[in-house]
């Protein structure tokens, strides 16, 4: 019965990122500059006004986008219809997946045998998720393949060869997490966040000032939210470029990237077909933000402020049950409002960031982000080293 409940509380959950998505990619494609009104899109003199046109009407965008699926479809002779559907629902199936592993909370309960909330929780979560991250990346290449073009052909290229670049720094870049969180569980390294931990106190234990002086107080007292963020700021700065180049989604009308992208003409001529890749484009876009919020911002946990903590007053009124489910619901809450503000992050990074070629990013990547990834997972592996080797000494 969890196991339901749990299902239709992360569609319900994607649902809303979805939507959210939508919207704040379309406020900054259509949104007003006041300050240059010559980068302002067009807009007619009917309806509603210059400020509010009919297109602002979610159910009037909803009933177009309808209208545009079921009206009569544009049939291209020389492209394989056939591997062109199974790609999409392959990569589609495959960001769901991929997904369902993300934990959006902690735990159902405090006791140890508290359910884990996530949709499936794998031992090597972390295995598992770099292989759909794969096969979407895989189904990418196969879009393009069904065109006949020998430019799309060419451009299947290019990204089968970034595909394989990044996905080994893709695994470079996450095996600090597991390391330091000692599992490949996702949600082991989500509960790995939840504590607070003092940054400056290794450093006064190596500057060999004493244990009980003012420098180790504040140490103390300087504490911080356990998130990879904090504790491994250079894994997070290398995975947000990674995984945002691994979920891109080539489409020819995204005014971000430009028009020349992963085939040639009438890649995004169909009705139907432009639906299904926006929608692909989405889910990759909401598969990324999740995973930062999961992995480096401690999923639903509240900063300074247990979930336990609050609803601590309610357990000698109503028992233990309800007070842990609605600690439950509020951390799910907490993790829908970080990843709102990831993904408003993520679609202003990407509109005053250039657009790269495939052949600039395979260089930044081979000879930049991978060094930096091995040497970062050194100095990861020489601290936990360190620190083993520390608590040994004092026990």
């Amino acid at each position: 019965m969890l196991g339901v409940a749990l299902a239709f509380v992360w569609f319900a959950a994607i649902s809303l990122a979805l939507v959210g998505c939508a919207a704040i990619e379309r406020k900054a494609r259509v949104s007003l500059h006041a300050d240059r009104p010559g980068f302002g899109p067009r807009r007619a003199l009917w309806g509603g006004g210059l400020e509010w046109p009919p297109g602002h009407s979610m159910v009037a965008r909803a009933l177009a986008g309808g209208a545009r699926i079921v009206r009569a479809r544009t049939i291209v002779s020389e492209r394989a219809r056939g591997l062109r559907f199974t790609a999409r629902a392959v990569a589609c199936i495959a960001l769901a997946s991929g997904l369902a592993l993300v934990p959006f909370a902690g735990r159902l309960g405090s006791g140890p045998d508290a359910l884990p909330l996530v949709v499936v929780d794998l031992e090597h979560g972390l295995v598992a998720l770099i292989l759909f991250v794969l096969l979407a990346a895989i189904a990418q290449v196969a879009v393009g393949l069904s065109e006949s073009s020998v430019f799309a052909r060419l451009a299947c290229v290019r990204l089968a060869g970034r595909v394989l670049a990044l996905m080994a720094t893709f695994a470079v870049v996450l095996a600090p997490l597991a390391l330091d969180a000692g599992s490949l569980r996702i949600h082991a390294i989500a509960l790995d966040q939840q504590a607070l931990f003092a940054p400056l106190a290794p450093l006064v234990g190596l500057a060999g000032a004493e244990t009980t002086g003012p420098a180790a107080a504040f140490a103390e007292a300087l504490r911080l939210p356990a998130w990879f963020v904090f504790r491994q700021p250079l894994t997070a700065l290398l995975f947000v470029p990674v995984l945002g180049l691994l979920t891109r989604r080539p489409l020819a009308l995204d005014p971000v990237g430009g028009s020349v992208r992963l085939s040639a003409f009438g890649h995004d001529d169909d009705p139907g077909e432009l639906y299904w890749a926006r929608a692909e484009e989405r889910l990759a876009a909401v598969l990324g933000a999740a995973l930062f919020v999961a992995l480096f911002l401690g999923a639903g946990a509240i900063p300074y402020l247990p979930s336990e903590r609050i609803v601590a007053p309610l357990v000698p009124l109503f028992g233990v049950g309800l007070p842990a489910l609605l600690a439950a619901v509020i951390e799910i809450g907490v993790f829908v409002v970080k990843l709102a503000l990831v993904l408003a992050l993520v679609a202003r990074a990407a509109r005053a960031t250039p657009a790269l070629r495939d052949d600039q990013w395979i260089r930044i990547v081979t000879r930049r982000m991978l060094p930096l990834a091995f040497s970062n997972l050194l100095l990861v592996a020489a601290f936990s080293l360190l620190a083993e080797a520390a608590r040994r000494g004092a026990a």
